[in-house]
């Protein structure tokens, strides 16, 4: 199932990047028809000190981002947002949440990468204690 275009406009309006269409196939083992959702280095909000990754946005344009990729597919009748850093997981900070509407999945989306949290909380603890 593909996010409606008003759900990627929402999206977009916080800052963060994701394409149009799925990045993932319908085939994929861990998102299947997913889309990944990239907070750039320059947008305020949650971010890990020292992260460094680098992805080409849905405009063309190479960019940096300081902070983990959330996953969002659609598994079982309802949204799934995720992210997964360790294999095998989960580790600190990682975690998958499953909403009932876009509207939830937006709303989760906003908090993990804005607002104080205890995903993000987990993952920056495990960094300072290395």
């Amino acid at each position: 199932m593909h996010l409606s275009q008003e759900t990627i406009k929402a999206i977009r309006s916080l800052g963060l990047d994701i394409s149009d269409t799925p990045f993932f196939g319908a085939d994929h083992r861990a998102f299947p028809g997913g889309y990944i959702v990239i907070k750039p280095i320059g947008i305020s909000g949650n971010h890990v000190p020292g992260w460094e990754g680098w992805f080409t946005s849905y405009q063309g344009v190479d960019d940096q981002t300081d902070a983990p990729s959330v996953y969002v597919y659609f598994l079982n009748g309802e949204w799934q947002y995720q992210v997964s850093l360790y294999a095998p997981g989960p580790g600190p900070g990682e975690f998958r949440r499953s909403v009932r509407n876009e509207h939830e999945l937006v709303a989760g989306i906003h908090q993990y990468y804005f607002t104080t949290n205890e995903d993000f909380e987990a993952l920056l603890h495990a960094r300072d204690s290395r």
